[in-house]
């Protein structure tokens, strides 16, 4: 089509000559602020208008080129996927962590998140991607500290239990000789996964989660801690009986036994000396 052979041009009659000029993605509002110029310089036939037309709509797919690059770049950006290191553990090649200290390990993500294993907590690092990474606790006590990023996604497989994790701080205890899990969810929210919940059970900040032989259980965090620290009640002790005199003057001392008998003995009368007689 060429400008100027139709007084009426139709949107189709634009969109042609658009596709005939223009290749690339174009911002919808400039697109159509094109469109609009160009169908104006049609009517009127003004040539040098069409032209400036055209240039602005190969200006907004240049434009709209350079931003899905930029977009592009960032998505490769956001999609590196997270690095780590290991602090006072050792790391093998298939991803299993164990302390090497009696402080235990600890796991640095680049995302800012931590995970700090108790000594003698065994874990393995399962997957790691650009959001979060899976860990398993294979036996143990772990502390995490899950950075709050949008899109984050973490998970924590204990035994047959899945905890996933979007940003929160948390402590979770998993026994593979009795098959017990304990989690401490300090802040945040938990979604825990398991035989006695399949769908799921949402644990918010302030509970504690409980697992033990198909059976679940969620009390609060602080009632849970009080009843752990309290101390071994003492069974009452009956009153000693009172010993001491009572108050006041003070109990005249009780005479000896042999002291009392012989005040109670009649004296002996003095015995008189006996009397000479004189001879004259």
């Amino acid at each position: 089509m060429s400008l100027g052979e139709s007084d009426s041009p139709t949107l189709a009659d634009v969109e042609a000559v658009v596709r005939e000029n223009v290749s690339g993605h174009v911002d919808g509002d400039r697109h159509e602020q094109g469109k609009q110029q160009l169908l104006a310089a049609i009517r009127h036939r003004r040539p040098g208008v069409a032209r400036a037309a055209r240039r602005v709509l190969l200006g907004a797919a240049v434009l709209g080129a350079l931003a899905g690059g930029g977009a592009y770049v960032w998505k490769q950006h956001n999609s590196v996927r997270l690095t780590y290191d290991v602090a006072g553990g050792l790391l093998s090649d298939s991803g299993y962590v164990r302390g090497s200290g009696p402080s235990g390990a600890r796991l640095s993500f680049s995302d800012g998140s931590r995970v700090d294993l108790q000594d003698g907590a065994r874990a393995r690092i399962a997957a790691v991607d650009a959001h979060g990474a899976r860990l398993a606790i294979e036996n143990g006590h772990a502390s995490l500290n899950v950075a709050h990023l949008p899109r984050a996604a973490w998970y924590v497989d204990a035994g047959p239990f899945v905890i996933q994790v979007t940003g929160t701080q948390f402590e979770v205890d998993w026994s593979n000789y009795d098959d017990t899990l304990s989690v401490d969810l300090h802040e945040g929210t938990l979604l825990v996964s398991g035989p006695p919940a399949p769908t799921g059970v949402l644990l918010r900040a302030g509970q504690r989660l409980t697992a033990h032989e198909g059976r679940l259980s969620i009390e609060a965090l602080e009632q849970a801690v009080q009843v752990l620290d309290a101390p071994a009640t003492l069974p009452a002790l009956e009153p000693l009986p009172d010993l001491e005199p009572a108050l006041g003057a003070p109990a005249p001392a009780e005479p000896a036994a042999d002291d009392a008998n012989a005040a109670r003995a009649p004296r002996p009368e003095a015995a008189t000396a006996p009397q000479r007689k004189s001879s004259r």
